[in-house]
């Protein structure tokens, strides 16, 4: 997942035989959608180019990325919303500039394409167009949900935990076309009863509507059917409004157990959507500062206490340690997304070390250990991957030199 969908765009044309006339120059007009299906095109680029060997390679990996943008999630969000900047069509106009004086004429005009702000393995992308199985596996032909989690295993979660499941609208799944969705939830209980089975509204949609459906316990409000403590695991899919299953049944379960230290991440994955990762190891707090240090010029008079060192413009980090604890082969591989994520938030409802309760705080990834090792499961030994990480939030706190009596009367 080391590049973006929207970098992974170049065009060859081959020019006509105008190519020996005099100024001649190949040029290559960006046309994109200002949202998801909207048909508005409208231009965001432009290459000129001399003609080599009467070829010319277009490269708009720059201005297509820069007209895609991740739709975050809102803190504590309970319905869903949609996310139209993420996928968008774009199409390439071909033109020739030749003459004296210039005269330019359009030779062709490709057919409408996607881009998604997500990202392909560079060993599978051939450097002219993206992966078509990347783009099927989660917008055009099966359903699934856009995340990378190990479908394998269920995902374990607390109550209060906030999951986002992304899905994309589109006529390749059902026909008649999808109009209406409907999210299934069913919960059992510790002895695998079933508890809740119960239908959320979500609303009238279109074609290739991009959706954000938040499926936590607490924005599902599990806990008002049955006791969230006798819940063993629930799961959801979509139903459309013909009553057909339309996506995969993804599953959840109640983890009980109980934690010093916990910390959860959002973040960006490479199919375009955000997912949560829940650290339940070892936290250690440190504190970085940095300061500028100015000389100061001291006279016969200077009071000794003044001093001929000052330090200024303290600034303050705090980077925190978390550990995974051990993962599954599966779960280690999936949190390779948090790695290259271009984007990263921590939920700071668990960050005593943040004043900024309920909300979603950017940080940085610093630094990774990874640990391997064999682990005794009741009566067998399996491989397990621990990974530690290192994050800061992406602010640097200045600390003032205010007056503090004059805070006081504020």
């Amino acid at each position: 997942e080391t590049l973006n969908f929207g970098y992974n765009v170049i065009s060859n044309v081959t020019p006509t035989n105008e190519v020996w006339a005099e100024n001649y120059k190949m040029k290559a007009d960006l046309l994109m959608e200002s949202t998801a299906n909207s048909g508005d095109f409208k231009k965001k680029g432009s290459i000129e180019l001399d003609a080599l060997n009467h070829i010319c390679v277009f490269d708009f990996q720059t201005e297509i990325n820069a007209n895609l943008e991740y739709d975050l999630p809102t803190y504590a969000q309970t319905v869903y919303s949609i996310c139209d900047k993420v996928l968008k069509r774009f199409q390439v106009r071909f033109l020739e500039k030749y003459g004296n004086p210039v005269m330019e004429r359009m030779v062709d005009m490709t057919r409408p394409s996607f881009a998604v702000k997500g990202g392909v393995p560079f060993e599978e992308f051939n450097g002219e167009f993206i992966p078509s199985n990347h783009f099927s596996l989660y917008y055009r032909e099966i359903g699934n949900f856009v995340t990378l989690w190990p479908r394998t295993i269920p995902k374990k979660v607390k109550e209060m935990d906030q999951e986002f499941l992304y899905y994309c609208i589109n006529s390749f799944i059902t026909y008649p076309y999808t109009t209406s969705l409907e999210l299934n939830v069913k919960a059992y209980d510790t002895n695998n009863v079933l508890g809740l089975n119960a239908l959320f509204g979500i609303g009238t949609v279109s074609d290739w509507d991009l959706l954000c459906i938040p499926v936590g316990a607490k924005a599902l409000d599990i806990n008002s059917y049955m006791y969230w403590n006798t819940v063993s695991r629930y799961e959801v899919s979509l139903i459309n409004q013909d009553g057909a299953v339309v996506s995969e049944v993804m599953n959840y379960e109640n983890d009980i157990k109980t934690y010093v230290d916990e910390t959860t991440l959002l973040f960006s994955n490479s199919a375009g959507g955000f997912d949560t990762k829940r650290f339940t190891g070892l936290k250690q707090r440190n504190i970085n500062v940095e300061k500028d240090a100015i000389r100061r010029t001291v006279l016969y008079n200077t009071p000794i206490v003044t001093g001929e060192y000052k330090d200024i413009n303290a600034q303050k980090t705090n980077p925190v340690q978390v550990n995974t604890g051990w993962l599954t082969p599966e779960e280690a591989d999936w949190l390779e997304q948090l790695l290259l994520a271009e984007v990263v938030l921590l939920d700071a409802r668990y960050s005593k070390e943040f004043y900024s309760y309920g909300s979603f705080l950017p940080v940085t990834l610093t630094s990774l250990v990874v640990t391997t090792g064999v682990v005794k499961e009741y009566d067998s030994y399996v491989q397990r991957v621990s990974m530690e990480l290192e994050y800061s939030v992406a602010y640097k706190n200045k600390v003032p030199n205010t007056n503090r009596k004059f805070l006081k009367t504020l």
